[in-house]
């Protein structure tokens, strides 16, 4: 029986992994806007199955980070300003709402959490002439930082929805 379930758990740690490798490489333009790529071409880059990275492609094209062509595999989809805005006005409701409820459930470990990232965005806005790379950093810290309040909210829904909203706006700032 112990055994069944490291083996479940393995397979959703690979499950996981692929789906979020496959995640940074659209939501960082490795892989463009637009751009073709099949189950084949991940697997082998990946080095894994093509199960885990089928798994991987359904689930982002549920939440809109890919769009399915059959027999041609996936099209990364593309993100523009008029979507990035309507976005940015759903995710300020959610994080209010996100907010609350991380205020209410919040632990001594978890407020803990929440200063020390913040630290980190602070850190990151006051150096002066900041590199790309520098910049980047601090709107990693500060998505990660608004995942965690989501997170600490305790509602899982609102926390998906709002981790998928993050994604695209992230994607479309790297892109």
């Amino acid at each position: 029986m112990e055994a069944g379930r490291l083996s479940k758990e393995r397979k959703n740690t690979l499950r996981d992994s692929v789906f979020e490798k496959l995640k940074a490489l659209i939501i960082t333009g490795q892989i463009p806007p637009g751009g073709r790529v099949t189950e084949n071409e991940i697997a082998e880059r990946l080095k894994v199955s093509r199960t885990p990275v089928r798994e991987a492609f359904n689930r982002l094209e549920r939440d809109g980070l890919v769009i399915g062509r059959p027999r041609q595999g996936y099209v990364v989809a593309e993100f523009n300003i008029t979507m990035f805005r309507e976005a940015f006005d759903i995710r300020e409701l959610l994080d209010g709402r996100a907010t609350e409820l991380a205020a209410a459930n919040a632990s001594a470990a978890d407020k803990a959490k929440l200063r020390e990232m913040l630290a980190e965005c602070e850190r990151l806005a006051a150096i002066p002439d900041r590199s790309t790379r520098e910049k980047f950093e601090e709107l990693q810290v500060g998505i990660d930082l608004h995942r965690v309040i989501a997170e600490i909210g305790g509602n899982e829904m609102l926390h998906g929805m709002l981790c998928g909203i993050l994604d695209k706006c992230q994607q479309y700032v790297w892109t």
